[in-house]
């Protein structure tokens, strides 16, 4: 199946797209630049392998809404750092295995971070903030609620 030109992909709730389903759609939809793999209660998972396919096919994705896929870790934002470099909007809400080395990598590389929802990014703490405020300057929206290790 040709998909290139599909700009925006929702998958929101998607009953049974897990990580195998992500990883052959990026493949064939390279021009992606928002995607949204939000999750509620679904036995099917998003994980670091869903991400890394996206990384390594969609580099112009500009938007990543990944709501409570919470079996990514720092993997995964090493991988968006290094290959969704173009990303401007991240939304990681009740992503809680991600810590401030995840934090970091995606800060790294994603210069162009202009919103950052990391809301109840429990391993997540200063050292963290001050990577995205040292490497991300036009960051303009940055949500972290439910964070305890913040000072």
């Amino acid at each position: 199946t040709n998909c290139r030109r599909i700009r925006r992909l929702n998958l929101r709730d998607g009953k049974q797209f897990s990580d195998i389903g992500l990883v052959e759609v990026a493949k064939r939809c390279e021009a992606l630049e928002w995607v949204d793999t939000s999750r509620s209660e679904l036995p099917w998972k998003i994980t670091d392998v869903g991400i890394l396919g996206l990384a390594e096919s969609c580099g112009m994705l500009k938007t990543l809404v990944a709501q409570g896929c919470d079996q990514l870790t720092d993997v995964a934002m090493s991988w968006l750092g290094r290959g969704c470099q173009a990303l401007t909007h991240l939304d990681l809400k009740n992503c809680a295995k991600i810590s401030n080395a995840g934090v970091r990598a995606l800060s790294e590389g994603c210069y162009d971070l202009r919103y950052l929802d990391l809301t109840k990014m429990k391993g997540v703490t200063d050292t963290g903030v001050r990577a995205l405020a040292a490497n991300c300057a036009g960051l303009t929206h940055l949500f972290l609620g439910g964070m305890y290790m913040l000072t």
